[in-house]
Formats: structure tokens, C-alpha cells, sequence
């Protein structure tokens, strides 16, 4: 576990590692160059060749970051774009069907009750970021399993822990806990390196590094997420878990947002344009404006113009808005003006939920409120 900062790249899905206090290219020798193709694919999605250790049917990245070789074959071809600013980062992500994620905790409840407890505060972290569709609970069948590993395990010195990357539209499987540091950690400790672990998983690198992409609308520094890498002590220090910092929640908001509300336009009572959709959990209040498109063009003499016209965004703190436009059921209208000059106009709204980490998608629905 590193305490630096950088949860955020964006690349395709693969396995994480937990924490190392060791990431200056010490213990196992790292990657030459044109060797293994593998290799070569994680230094594409955007990790330093010096960072990557051989660990025989695993790569372990920056001392924490598990690629399992056989997964990482069967991955697409890596989208990363390295160079960018630090900050919060993604290599990957996973699929829409996979949102609720089950994890094992049965190992380490065996072996350990204080991480066992730990681990279950970190699925509620992880589970409780408001607007984002993620949900880890514990149980089985398990997507993730949760175990002790022996140190001679792990292939950087000074691990604590390691999560591994999500690959193929799934998180990450793993999470391992070295068993020579799991006395050398407070409670509230154990909570922020397992929560750092599970956002291996989840498809975030280490926030304080520059590999993959950074994330759009995250800080490119950031002290207090949990997503920064451990120092160079051994075994690596570890700050009290508090919460996620602002940059964390804007990260995996942006990854994983809830899904846009399920919006219709019907015609109401009054006779005017209605828009109702079905609530969703977490959301704060949500926002409605109307826009418009006018178009006219002319084939033969090939010129065209565009006029748009965007509405303000409306507060609603209800599921239904009444637009106070009657209700035509019309949303488009065409003219032909002869000459070979012909014109449009069409009309939709726009709904969006907002919830504390931000906004999430935007729907669009016909205004049905228009005359030609």
C-alpha cells in the first residue's frame, strides 16, 4: 500500500495488487524491453516497464496491482493513453451486468475477525458513494474472494496487500492480505488499505502515479484519496480510514454512474405536456430544460444553417414536471419552401438526476409540444 494519489486511469479491464511500501524498482528485476508480449500490453495500457515484476502466471504492477497472466491474454487490446496529468485514474472498467458484486469473506473471517471486520467496512465505503451504481456485499457465489497469503507470496518487498484488475467486463477476483503484516495495522488502518484493495477491483490505479488516463473532472493531486500508494517504510504506513476525498467519489462517479431516470411524455390532465419518470435512490433532486433545433438548407444551391436554442436547466424536486406547454404531440415539423429550400424544426427535453458526486446521464425525450 502506497500512501500517494492515484485512483484514476482509464484503459481495459484487468487485476490489481494491495499495497507495497516498495516501489523504487527494488526486489524482483523488472521487465526488459521486447520480451514478453504481455509485457508489452501492459506497458501500452500506460505502466512504466520499470514497475512490473514477473510473478509466474501474474504480473504485480507499482507493488500492488495483480495482472493475471492467462486474463490478461484473453483481454481486448489495451485503450490507455499514457502521459497524461496525475490524478485520478482508471485502466479499467467493468460491464453494466455486473454491478452488484459479491465477495467471499469466508478465509479471512477463519483466519482473521479484525480484517474479516475491516473488509466488510470497505464494501460499505465502496457501496454507500451516492449516485454510483456499485454495490459489493458479502457472499457467494463470489466474484471476488478475500484470503491470507504467506509473504513469500508476494513478489514486491513489503506488501501488505494487493487487489487484482478487473479484465473482460469483470472486477477484479482477488484480494490477498499478507499474513506478516496483519498485526502491525489499528483497526481504522485495516479499513483504508482494504478499501484502497477494493478499488483495484473496481478498475482504479494508484491516484499519486501517471500510468493509464486520467479521469475528466478530477483533481490532478490529491492528498486524501485512498487511491495514493504506501511510502517506502516497511512495512508501509497506512493513514486511519476518514472517507473518500472528493477526487475518489468524482472518479468512480464518472465510471460507474446510476443509470439516467426512464422518462416519458404523456399528456396531462390540463391538457398540457407532462414529463414523469421513476425515482432513483440517492438522487438529491433532478433537472429539466427544453430544447430546439431550426434548420434550413437548400440541396441544389448546398448551404445550410443551424439555430439552436438550449434552454435553462429547471430544478424539480418531484418525479413528474408539467411544462406548462400543450400538449400537440408533435416533436418535429418540416417545411419545403420550394427552390430547393426546405426547413426543419424539432424540440426535445432533457432530464437529469443530481445526486451529491455530481450529475448523472442525461435523457432526452420528444417535446410533443410542437406546431407546425
Amino acid at each position: 500500500m502506497h500512501v500517494s494519489m492515484r485512483s484514476w486511469i482509464v484503459a481495459p479491464l484487468l487485476a490489481a495488487t494491495v499495497l507495497a511500501g516498495c516501489s523504487d524498482g527494488t526486489g524482483p528485476a523488472a521487465a526488459r524491453d521486447g520480451q514478453d508480449p504481455l509485457v508489452e500490453q501492459l506497458v501500452e495500457m500506460g505502466f512504466r516497464r520499470d514497475q512490473i515484476r514477473d510473478a509466474g502466471d501474474h504480473f504485480v504492477v507499482e507493488g500492488d496491482i495483480r495482472f493475471d497472466k492467462k486474463a490478461l491474454a484473453a483481454a481486448p487490446s489495451p485503450m490507455a493513453r499514457p502521459g497524461g496529468p496525475r490524478g485520478q485514474r482508471v485502466v479499467s472498467t467493468f460491464g453494466g451486468t455486473r454491478r452488484t458484486i459479491r465477495v467471499n469473506l469466508a478465509a479471512v473471517q477463519a483466519e482473521n475477525a479484525s480484517w474479516a471486520t475491516a473488509t466488510r467496512s470497505a464494501l460499505t465505503n465502496w457501496s454507500s458513494i451516492n449516485g454510483v451504481d456499485i454495490t459489493l456485499v458479502e457472499g457467494t457465489p463470489a466474484d471476488i474472494t478475500v484470503s491470507f497469503a504467506n509473504n513469500a507470496d508476494f513478489t514486491w518487498p513489503c506488501t501488505v496487500a494487493q487487489g487484482s484488475w478487473p479484465i473482460s467486463g469483470n472486477p477484479g477476483t482477488i484480494v490477498r492480505i499478507n499474513r506478516l503484516y496483519a498485526g502491525s495495522y489499528a483497526a481504522a488502518q485495516q479499513v483504508w488499505i482494504m478499501s484502497h484493495e477494493f478499488g483495484h477491483n473496481l478498475g482504479l490505479a494508484h491516484t499519486n502515479s501517471s500510468d493509464g488516463t486520467h479521469i475528466s473532472g478530477t483533481p490532478t493531486s490529491d492528498a486524501g484519496s485512498v487511491m495514493n500508494s504506501g511510502g517506502s517504510s516497511c512495512p508501509p504506513a497506512a493513514p486511519n480510514w476518514s472517507a473518500f476525498s472528493a477526487g475518489d467519489q468524482a472518479a468512480v462517479f464518472a465510471l460507474y454512474p446510476m443509470p439516467g431516470p426512464s422518462v416519458s411524455a404523456t399528456q396531462g390532465l390540463s391538457g398540457n405536456t407532462v414529463l414523469s419518470w421513476s425515482g432513483i435512490t440517492g438522487a438529491l433532486y433532478y433537472q429539466v430544460r427544453r430544447n430546439e433545433m431550426y434548420r434550413e438548407w437548400n440541396s441544389f444551391e448546398e448551404w445550410s444553417y443551424e439555430y439552436p436554442s438550449t434552454g435553462a436547466w429547471v430544478d424539480v424536486y418531484a418525479t413528474s414536471y408539467d411544462t406548462d406547454a400543450s400538449w400537440t404531440g408533435t416533436s418535429s415539423c418540416h417545411w419545403d419552401y420550394g427552390q430547393k429550400t426546405e426547413a426543419s424544426r424539432n424540440a426535445w427535453y432533457e432530464v437529469h438526476a443530481v445526486y451529491a458526486s455530481g450529475i448523472g446521464p442525461t435523457v432526452i425525450v420528444d417535446a410533443n409540444d410542437l406546431y407546425c
